[in-house]
């Protein structure tokens, strides 16, 4: 018991008579670094369960969605009640950027009997995602595109780092929390969004696109879905990212805004969109009437 007292107290004794940004960067270290332990003893991938997103996940021990999952218990809780409200019951879904699969399998549980398609190209991730869709029990409602939506139809190199595959692009891998780590990448089918709309047979009344600092490119190849299918869409927006990537967040606003679009904040709905250089926008078709008192 004295052994396992000791480390604890230690960084008591530390954080004692220190400043707070000195005590908050001591803290951030050893939460880390109890992470980075954790990563590290993991022989298997870990499974989880998200109350929030309505199932059970196998999740890569080294990504940081599961360090998210360590620290805060939750991931993007307002993402999951946004879906809650607002997600259309009686159309389907497009998950662009599924990952794991947690969007993927928050809205079958929501739909009443139509279907989601999960777009998500890096190997890894592929992997965990159908094993998630077969976990949750939604092979019959959950479809599988392995490769990447753009502008335009082909095949492209998707950049990843092996384990924290949450930041793959198949621009420049420019985020900031994997500077510096090794990158590789694979070839995989491109198709613009409306071709894989045709390609399923859908009719998407929601569409999530999170694809690091590709959004612009998502868009151009979604013209068609946006003006005809009309569909609510939550988006990732990233202004580094997408500078890095030759975008803007001014860009992608411009386009939801010329597709007579309303443009909400998805992460604080009295916050103005795209005001911070990183975040969420949720956009409705402005027929729909929908303002940011709707928002939770």
């Amino acid at each position: 018991m004295k052994q396992l007292l000791t480390t604890p107290l230690r960084l008591i004794a530390r954080l004692v008579g220190i400043d707070r940004t000195s005590r908050e960067k001591l803290v951030r270290e050893r939460i880390d670094q109890v992470i980075s332990n954790i990563q590290h003893l993991q022989v298997e991938d870990p499974v989880i369960r998200s109350t929030d997103f309505a199932g059970v996940f196998t999740i890569d021990a080294r990504s940081h969605l599961y360090s998210r999952f360590i620290i805060d218990g939750s991931y993007e809780p307002e993402v999951a009640k946004l879906l809650d409200r607002h997600l259309p019951r009686q159309r389907d879904v497009l998950d662009v950027g599924a990952n794991i699969g947690l969007f993927s399998v928050k809205c079958a549980s929501l739909l009443h009997a139509n279907k989601v398609v999960a777009v998500e190209p890096t190997p890894n991730a592929l992997g965990r995602l159908r094993k998630n869709i077969a976990r949750n029990g939604f092979e019959a409602r959950i479809e599988v595109f392995a490769g990447v939506a753009s502008d335009k139809e082909g095949t492209v190199d998707i950049n990843f780092i092996p384990g924290k595959e949450e930041y793959s692009t198949v621009g420049n891998l420019a985020h900031p929390s994997v500077a510096g780590l090794s990158t590789t990448s694979v070839k995989v089918e491109a198709l613009p969004l409306d071709a894989i709309v045709s390609r399923y047979n859908i009719d998407p009344g929601f569409i999530k696109i999170d694809v690091e600092g590709m959004e612009h490119l998502v868009l151009v190849g979604a013209s068609e879905t946006l003006r005809t299918k009309r569909p609510i869409v939550m988006c990732e927006l990233c202004d580094p990212l997408l500078q890095a990537n030759g975008s803007s967040a001014a860009a992608i606003l411009s386009v939801f805004s010329s597709a007579d679009y309303t443009i909400l904040n998805a992460d604080n709905a009295a916050a103005v969109p795209g005001a911070s250089s990183y975040g969420n926008i949720i956009c409705f078709p402005k027929e729909m009437g929908i303002s940011s008192a709707a928002l939770p």
